[in-house]
């Protein structure tokens, strides 16, 4: 399907700036996110999926690590309930709370 309507809008510099950012932050042009965003598409930055990988792999080296005697165990758990909550806030903030 061709694209070939348009609509001009008004922006401040700085929303101008941030929807760049944006769009450029989730890998599409400024044209594909904000058409994404109007009709009610979930648009997510690279970083925040990058970062939750990150995150799981620290949770699965923690795992590991609380397997093993030689490790204080309280500190380990600790950190990862923190990384939990971090992803459950995470993905209520950018994707909506799904309860």
């Amino acid at each position: 399907m061709t694209l070939t309507a348009r609509i001009n809008i008004r922006l401040h510099h700085a929303e101008k700036k941030e929807i760049k950012e944006d769009a450029a932050s989730a890998g599409l042009t400024v044209s594909d996110f904000v058409r994404k965003k109007c009709t009610g598409v979930r648009v997510t930055s690279h970083m925040d999926r990058k970062c939750v990988r990150e995150l799981r792999g620290v949770h699965t080296d923690l795992t590991k690590l609380y397997n093993e005697k030689s490790v204080n165990h309280e500190d380990i758990h600790e950190i990862m309930i923190r990384i939990k909550i971090f992803l459950e806030t995470l993905a209520k903030n950018r994707w909506g709370d799904p309860s």
